[in-house]
């Protein structure tokens, strides 16, 4: 079967997609609201987390949470598809890997940032992390997707065997358990997934 030509861009594979999600981060990362003041003590910022608006603490972890699944949904692909595929290469798998790593770090402490807020209810913030998670569930599919069969929204039922994963036990293990999707089921769950995640993100 001939392979399928990339038309997103004509950059060697992986290029422009890495340039995008830089800059996507930095223009996230400057856009955070902050209190005057904020880079005068930096060690202290990072502990005491109390001038981080509202809005701030939603998005912060929002974006860099999806940030995070979207280069996790582009590793694995690498790695499913021998090492290979349009996104991650041989020549900047490392990149990724470094950047994912990075994102995972500051999205565990825009976690914290919100679980320490003392303005905002558990209740809220539950909602808050549930809501991220199922959000960012799209950001890993579309990059698991672009990275193995070159398009983000192939919804072949081949391709889509594994697209809801739950946990189950056989035999007293825990062991991954998943349903299948096809051309229509496919993204009716991902928009069902979706807009459940917006609906309980708060």
């Amino acid at each position: 079967m001939a392979s399928r030509k990339s038309s997103w861009s004509n950059e060697p594979k992986g290029g422009g997609a890495l340039r995008i999600i830089l800059i996507t981060l930095c223009i996230l990362f400057a856009t955070i609201p902050v209190s005057a003041g904020v880079l005068d003590i930096p060690v202290g910022k990072i502990i005491d987390t109390d001038w981080l608006r509202d809005a701030g603490l939603k998005y912060s972890f929002l974006s860099t949470l999806c940030a995070a699944q979207f280069l996790t949904g582009a590793t694995e692909g690498y790695h499913f598809n021998g090492n290979t595929g349009y996104l991650v290469t041989e020549n900047n798998y490392h990149a990724y890997e470094t950047i994912k790593r990075t994102s995972y770090i500051v999205t565990g402490w825009t976690l914290y940032a919100n679980l320490n807020d003392k303005g905002t209810t558990w209740f809220t913030k539950t909602r808050r992390v549930v809501g991220g998670v199922l959000i960012s569930r799209l950001a890993f599919e579309t990059a698991y997707k672009w990275q193995r069969y070159n398009s983000p929204f192939d919804n072949l039922p081949e391709h889509n065997q594994h697209s809801l994963v739950y946990f189950k036990f056989t035999n007293g293990s825990l062991s991954d358990a998943y349903i299948g999707t096809g051309v229509v089921t496919t993204p009716l769950a991902d928009l069902g997934i979706l807009l459940a995640g917006i609906w309980i993100f708060k």
